[in-house]
């Protein structure tokens, strides 16, 4: 995982000395295994204000910057005003003062500040070691709270819907003059959500263990040809099972590409995304295929059926909204071969693109 640090000082020199340590610190991680797909990516600027608007400029952009790294010679009131506006866009950043100020006085501009979490403190200059292990204790510590609320997101998203029918449908089998048919009909329903609620349980234990690092992904080359190869039978089967009026095609282009990935995890990755666009479709053609340009290696899901019943600009945005909420595992695996998931939604299509950036390529 990729965390992204902000370093503001305003002295050019030292900011320069931020970015070789920076360099040596992800050579050292990658080289001695220190952190499993951990890296360190710094952005400089040389004033509080300039942070603010490069934090604005990269919300935009999808980029979150989680530890901020400020060397200051002074603490003024201007500071304290201007690390609550930075605090208030990312409830979860953790800072970090480099300075030389006298113990009391730190803790009186931390009090002051009152901007809740932990603000750590450090002696200036900040030698390479202890910035290692500064940066490591805090991207641990982000990974466990960025955790936290992947988990309670999708115990509220995902669980909730099955959930209610579970007990709505349990419910309905209690009322007093209920027939066999509607009774048997009800157990349907509510087997079928228990199940669900079952593979949602897997999922989330998966995603936990692929998080912390109790499993390690397998990465090894293999040609789109044979991923896509080996996808088309269970890829088919989902269609098949889901009862719908869908047609699965998959476009045959660019597919002797050559690209590193885990394949079993990334099977896995895609068939959570495909199945649930299925499950957002009742009937239509759903199309899969690969490209790639400068950046990305793209595995593309173009679905012509998703919005068929959808008459205006909220539902198609609130279905976009809602494929998005249930990428689960999908978007756990994807994170780890460092890509990202894109989902466009217009008036005749929704285009989910699984991106892989171009240094997984052989």
């Amino acid at each position: 995982m990729q965390h992204n640090v902000m370093i503001i000082d305003s002295r050019n020199d030292y900011l320069d000395d931020y970015l070789e340590k920076f360099k040596i610190i992800n050579q050292d991680i990658n080289t001695n295994g220190i952190s499993f797909h951990e890296s360190y990516m710094p952005y400089c600027v040389n004033s509080l204000e300039n942070a603010t608007d490069l934090l604005f400029e990269l919300e935009r952009e999808g980029i979150e910057i989680e530890i901020l790294i400020l060397n200051t010679q002074g603490l003024t009131k201007d500071d304290q005003d201007a690390l609550k506006e930075l605090k208030a866009m990312n409830t979860l950043l953790e800072i970090v003062l480099v300075t030389n100020e006298r113990p009391e006085i730190l803790e009186e501009f931390i009090n002051a500040l009152a901007i809740g979490g932990q603000m750590t403190y450090l002696p200036s200059p900040l030698d390479y070691l202890t910035l290692k292990q500064q940066l490591l204790n805090l991207g641990e510590k982000y990974n466990v709270e960025k955790l936290k609320t992947k988990i309670l997101n999708r115990i509220s998203n995902e669980f909730k819907t099955p959930l209610t029918a579970i007990l709505g449908f349990a419910g309905l089998s209690k009322e007093r003059g209920a027939s066999s048919s509607e009774v048997i009909h009800n157990s349907d329903v509510i087997i079928k959500n228990a199940r669900q609620v079952n593979e949602l349980v897997d999922d989330l234990i998966k995603a936990i263990q692929l998080e912390t690092g109790a499993i390690n992904l397998k990465m090894r080359e293999i040609t789109v040809s044979d991923f896509i190869q080996n996808l088309k039978p269970d890829a088919y089967r989902l269609v098949a099972t889901s009862n719908k009026h869908i047609n699965l095609i998959f476009r045959e282009n660019t597919l002797n590409h050559t690209i590193n990935i885990d394949q079993d995890h990334f099977k896995m990755c895609f068939l959570q995304i495909l199945g649930n666009t299925i499950g957002q479709t009742e009937e239509g053609t759903i199309y899969i295929g690969f490209q790639k340009n400068e950046l990305f290696n793209k595995f593309i899901i173009e679905d012509y059926g998703i919005n068929k019943f959808l008459n205006n600009d909220k539902n198609i945005q609130d279905k976009g909204t809602l494929l998005s909420g249930h990428m689960g595992i999908g978007e756990t695996i994807t994170n780890l071969h460092h890509g990202q998931i894109d989902i466009q939604t217009d008036e005749d299509k929704t285009t989910i693109s699984i991106n892989l950036p171009k240094l997984q390529a052989a």
